[in-house]
């Protein structure tokens, strides 16, 4: 029998979700699948690209369509920024204030499809108000608006996990033990900020603790 792993972890998000999750469990509903996230943020950036090259080459210091090319390569990897549809959660409570506070819609493929949204409404694009009313989902998100929320989970065990990239946690859980040992973190240190895990089950919603972000 698998040992109750003696750390809580969290997942950081937008309080829209927590219909789903109540209804799903957490990690029972794959939204950006059920959303077609990918394939809406797919048809946001060709327009981009035709109708406003320039400014959409220049957005971001340069940086955001690089940015959105990234996320429609689904690169893989240990990396979690990436791989969408699955739920992934961290040991750091600030690790999740901070992605539930900087990804204003919960998630980090909503909030890049809204930016990517908002550069062609404010450049006069209307025609990106007709292609977002046919994806229901995102269309609702962007209407309601909540607000961030951080998910706190407990009592997980080493089966209930996997690496950020799909992989054993073994790895990571033993870098958490040691890390939680530490009375000082010196310069170079990796932090519990350094470790996230992909959740490998669905966990009933009376289990979750739900804070609201103040703001």
């Amino acid at each position: 029998m698998n040992a109750i792993i003696p750390h809580k972890f969290f997942h950081g998000t937008n309080s829209f979700f927590i219909d789903y999750i109540s209804r799903y469990g957490f990690g029972g509903y794959n939204l950006a699948k059920e959303s077609k996230a990918l394939e809406l943020l797919s048809v946001l950036n060709e327009i981009a690209i035709l109708e406003i090259p320039e400014k959409y080459k220049t957005a971001g210091a340069g940086l955001f369509q690089s940015v959105v090319n990234q996320m429609l390569l689904q690169g893989g990897g240990d990396s979690m920024n990436w791989q969408h549809g699955a739920v992934y959660i961290t040991p750091s409570r600030n690790r999740a204030l901070r992605y539930a506070v900087k990804n204003k819609l919960g998630s980090e493929i909503c909030t890049t499809i809204f930016q990517v949204y908002d550069l062609l409404i404010k450049e006069g694009i209307d025609k990106a108000k007709d292609v977002i009313a046919h994806y229901s989902i995102i269309n609702e998100l962007f209407e309601k608006n909540g607000e961030p929320i951080v998910i706190e989970i407990s009592d997980l065990t080493q089966d209930d996990l996997l690496s950020e990239g799909g992989a054993s946690p073994k790895t990571a859980l033993c870098l958490l033990d040691e890390i939680s040992l530490k009375d000082e973190i010196e310069f170079g240190d990796l932090t519990l900020d350094d470790i996230g895990f992909r959740l490998n089950k669905v966990i009933p919603f009376e289990d979750l603790k739900i804070y609201q972000v103040r703001k």
